[in-house]
C-alpha cells in the first residue's frame, strides 16, 4: 500500500510540476507589436512608444521585446510607424522584417491619350457674300 501511494505522490508532483512549466510558458509569449500587454495590436500600441520616447511613461516589462517590429534590436518611432502601418492594413503582419522601408510604394503615373480628341467644328454665320465660316477651337 505504502508503494502505490509513494507512485501517486510522484505523479501528483509530477503533474503540479509539468501544469506549472507550461502556465508560465504561455505567460512568457509575447505578442510582437502588443507593447502594452493588453493580448492585442492596437494604435495604443503605438501611442505607448512614443510616450516612451518622448519620456513622459516608463516602458513596460516586454516593451524592447513586444515593440521592436522591425528586428534592427531597439525600439524606435520606426516600430511606431510600422504598428500603425500594420493597424491601417498597408503591411501584412508583424514582425516586419529588418531594413523595412517606410515610404508608401509610389504609383507610375497613368499616360496621356495617344490621340487627339475629336472636336466638333464651330459654324458662324455667312459673311456678306454668303460664304460660312469654319473653324476649329480645342
Amino acid at each position: 500500500m505504502t508503494l502505490v501511494k509513494s507512485m501517486m505522490a510522484v505523479i501528483a508532483s509530477t503533474l503540479i510540476i509539468f501544469a506549472f512549466a507550461v502556465s508560465n510558458t504561455a505567460a512568457e509569449k509575447t505578442i510582437i507589436g502588443d507593447v502594452d500587454g493588453d493580448g492585442s495590436v492596437t494604435v495604443q500600441d503605438a501611442t505607448v512608444i512614443q510616450h516612451v520616447l518622448a519620456n513622459i511613461k516608463e516602458p513596460g516589462d516586454n516593451y524592447t521585446e513586444a515593440g521592436d517590429v522591425d528586428n534592427d534590436g531597439e525600439v524606435t518611432s520606426n516600430d511606431a510607424t510600422l504598428i500603425l502601418r500594420y493597424k491601417a492594413g498597408l503591411i501584412p503582419s508583424l514582425p516586419f522584417g529588418p531594413n523595412v522601408p517606410t515610404t508608401a510604394p509610389t504609383v507610375a503615373p497613368t499616360t496621356a491619350p495617344t490621340t487627339a480628341p475629336t472636336v466638333a467644328p464651330t459654324v458662324f454665320p455667312t459673311d456678306s457674300q454668303g460664304w460660312g465660316q469654319i473653324i476649329y477651337r480645342p
